[in-house]
C-alpha cells in the first residue's frame, strides 16, 4: 500500500469535513481544489476513498477505512517520496486546515487565493487566442509557453482538472512518429498515456 503523502491527508480531512458524497466541481468550488491524479490513485488504491465518475464529472466518498484512519492522531512530516512540497500542495494542505478551522467555529469557507479555476481559465483564453476554430486540436507545446510562469507540475494538474468540462479533451497524437521532441516534453500524463492535443469547445 503506498505512502500518503500530507496532500493525501488534506483531501481525507475534506472528505471528512463534508462527510458525503462531493464531487470535484463542488471541491473546487467549496476549497479551490480538485481529487485527481497521483492523489486519487492512492487515495482509492489504499481504499479509504471510493471514486465513481458520471459523465464527465468524479465524485468522492469517504470509506469506513479513512474515518478509522483519521479517529487517531496524524503525523504526516513530508512527501512519500521525500519531496519537496509544490505550491499546488501548500495550497490543498491550506484548504483542509482552513475548512477543518471554519467547521469548528462555524464560519463561512473561504476559497484559497490562486486556486485552479484562475489556471484554468487562463488556459481556456491562451486555447481561445491559439486554436483556429472551437473544439479545434492546439498542441500543448504550443500553449505551454503563453504560461511560462507555471510550473510544469501546476499546469498538469490544471489541465487534468479541466477533464472534467463536458466541452474539453486531451488526447494523445495519433501519429507517434511524427512528434518533435519539443512536443514530447509537453506532453501531460493522465492515465498512463502521454497526450499531446487539447481541444475546448467540443460538442
Amino acid at each position: 500500500m503506498a505512502e500518503l503523502t500530507p496532500t493525501d491527508y488534506a483531501f481525507l480531512f475534506l472528505l471528512k469535513i463534508e462527510n458525503r458524497e462531493i464531487s470535484n466541481t463542488e471541491l473546487d468550488k467549496a476549497y479551490g481544489v480538485r481529487i485527481v491524479g497521483d492523489n486519487y490513485a492512492r487515495l482509492n488504491g489504499s481504499g479509504y476513498v471510493e471514486t465513481k465518475k458520471i459523465g464527465s464529472v468524479y465524485f468522492h466518498t469517504l470509506l469506513p477505512s479513512g474515518k478509522k484512519l483519521l479517529s487517531g492522531p496524524v503525523e504526516v512530516t513530508r512527501d512519500a517520496a521525500g519531496t519537496k512540497k509544490s505550491t499546488g500542495r501548500e495550497q490543498q494542505l491550506w484548504a483542509a486546515l482552513s475548512a477543518l478551522h471554519n467547521s469548528q467555529h462555524g464560519r463561512p469557507r473561504v476559497t484559497p487565493p490562486n486556486g485552479h479555476r484562475g489556471l484554468e481559465e487562463r488556459i481556456r483564453a491562451v486555447y481561445a487566442e491559439l486554436a483556429t476554430e472551437p473544439g479545434a486540436f492546439v498542441s500543448l507545446s504550443r500553449l505551454r509557453p503563453k504560461l511560462a510562469d507555471v510550473t510544469k507540475p501546476e499546469l498538469d494538474r490544471a489541465l487534468e482538472a479541466l477533464l472534467d468540462a463536458s466541452d474539453v479533451e486531451l488526447e494523445p497524437e495519433d501519429n507517434q512518429k511524427t512528434l518533435k521532441d519539443a512536443e514530447k516534453r509537453a506532453a501531460v500524463r493522465i492515465g498512463g498515456e502521454d497526450r499531446h492535443l487539447l481541444a475546448i469547445g467540443m460538442r
